[in-house]
């Protein structure tokens, strides 16, 4: 597990709640964008000190506030005027797509990073902050701070009263993400009608590209070089081949939101430690499982949720994971190599980014997955994709029915039925949100399944039985008793 970098530690108490602590820090290998073999793509994260030097070039500051299904705040510094409405389209776009009843904070820097380097994104993180106000977040999860404050309502992290200078964040400020873009870069094109001329690069699109990482649209883990150099650092153990997934601060160890939502084709979760251990060759080999090719055949590294099955004619959705891993661009986008030939904006949060690409939403995958991970979707983004009551078969009830005693000691069951042509996968489920066994995946038939829980090796609390492929999640808990 990864010990990131804390220039940027913010330590509070979580509000109203005196036995956990809110820790929160900036994602130290968010997504920057360069040029690389003719397209932007992700690549190694930007020096610190250039990035610090970026904020201390200063140039004058101005704050814009947008209003749409959600607030946003923008920062902007350095930038000139029309840098800054091409920003300024970008953030409208996703204002119009999540909805958030507290301000979304945004620090733009538009300042010299160097050659071919576009620019970067990321969110800062809390885990662990107030979760009383539903729907309730999962605790031991990092969480990026805007999606924080919308699924509490409140503003976790306020400005404070002072900035250090000698961070990259204004406190006083309080962003809840912080984006710097290339004011030397040649080929941005600055227009906002989509019409990108060939060779340049469109600077509304990369901006929501990194917007898109900034709300969330981020996970940890990685695969070691082997490599141990002041430079290169330590991914995982120093051991080249190893995968490794979570960020640690202090004594406090979690994976990413994002990371909770990661499976292989069997439906087995990254995060179970008994199939894919931490710092091992089956984690990483998982981790780099999506060879080049758009055959989802291939394809053993997926997002799963309800939402992205239902913008996804009822499957999961596979990841960019190739091998050997590719630092900036692994993990943390949509597979190119299906989303990018199929054309449309679920290509906007792949990889790459041609010249001439040009989105005017986040894409229907995109929003289902910001909703899996906890945001609440305004109408531009739910009008993506089928939401409630889908045509087909999938969109029949289906119940699920206690067959033995809960609580239970040694094992348990129950009875799924459903549409004969639905094709489910069935999860335990404990309470960190870990699947710890896959009870069921392929077709209901016409009588159902039988699901059946052993229990002789699981610890006493309580599990869900978790149904994906209804379109509607479909759940019930069961406790292991002591």
């Amino acid at each position: 597990m990864k010990t990131l970098a804390l220039g940027l530690l913010v330590l509070l108490p979580a509000s109203g709640l005196s036995a956990q602590v809110a820790h929160g820090h900036t994602h130290d290998r968010p997504c920057t964008l360069r040029v690389i073999d003719g397209e932007a793509r992700g690549g190694a994260p930007i020096d610190p000190e250039v990035l610090q030097q970026a904020r201390l070039a200063g140039g004058a500051s101005e704050t814009v506030t947008t209003t749409r299904a959600a607030t946003f705040e923008v920062q902007y510094t350095g930038f000139t005027s029309q840098a800054q409405a091409a920003f300024q389209a970008a953030v409208d776009i996703w204002a119009a797509h999540v909805e958030s009843d507290v301000t979304i904070r945004v620090q733009a820097q538009f300042a010299p990073l160097g050659e071919n380097v576009l620019g970067a994104a990321g969110p800062r993180l809390t885990a662990n902050f107030d979760t009383r106000t539903p729907p309730v977040a999962r605790t031991g999860t990092w969480y990026a701070f805007a999606l924080a404050d919308a699924i509490t309502g409140s503003d976790q992290f306020p400005p404070e009263p002072q900035d250090d200078p000698n961070t990259q964040t204004d406190e006083s400020f309080g962003p809840d993400i912080i984006a710097t873009f290339n004011s030397t870069f040649s080929n941005f094109y600055f227009g906002t009608d989509g019409n990108v001329p060939a060779g340049q690069f469109d600077f509304r699109t990369i901006v929501m590209h990194e917007l898109g990482h900034g709300l969330g649209f981020v996970g940890s883990a990685e695969v070691d070089n082997g490599i141990v150099s002041a430079d290169d650092g330590v991914e995982c153990d120093g051991v080249a081949g190893h995968g490794c997934w979570g960020i640690s601060s202090g004594t406090f160890s979690a994976p990413v939101i994002y990371d909770r939502l990661v499976e292989d084709g069997s439906g087995v979760a990254m995060t179970n430690g008994a199939a894919y251990p931490q710092n091992s060759t089956d984690l990483g080999n998982f981790v780099t499982s999506n060879g080049r090719s758009s055959s989802l055949s291939t394809k053993n590294i997926f997002l799963d949720g309800v939402a992205i099955r239902a913008a996804n004619d009822g499957a999961p959705a596979p990841i960019y994971a190739p091998r050997p891993a590719e630092p900036g661009s692994s993990f943390s986008h949509w597979d190119e190599f299906v989303f990018r030939p199929s054309g449309g904006s679920n290509a906007l949060m792949t990889a790459g980014i041609g010249p001439g690409e040009s989105y005017e939403d986040p894409g229907a995958l995109t929003c289902a997955l910001l909703q899996d991970m906890g945001w609440t979707l305004a109408p531009a983004c739910s009008a993506l994709f089928p939401t409630s009551e889908p045509a087909g078969p999938e969109a029949v009830a289906a119940a699920l029915t206690p067959l033995g005693a809960n609580p239970f000691r040694t094992a348990t069951a129950f009875r799924l039925a459903g549409p004969e042509a639905a094709s489910v996968a069935v999860r335990l489920v404990d309470a960190l949100g870990r699947t710890v066994a896959s009870l069921y995946d392929g077709p209901l038939g016409a009588s159902g399944v039988r699901l059946d829980v052993d229990g002789r090796d699981l610890a006493p609390g309580v599990y869900t039985v978790q149904v994906l492929g209804l379109r509607a999640l479909l759940s019930a808990s069961v406790v292991r008793a002591r």
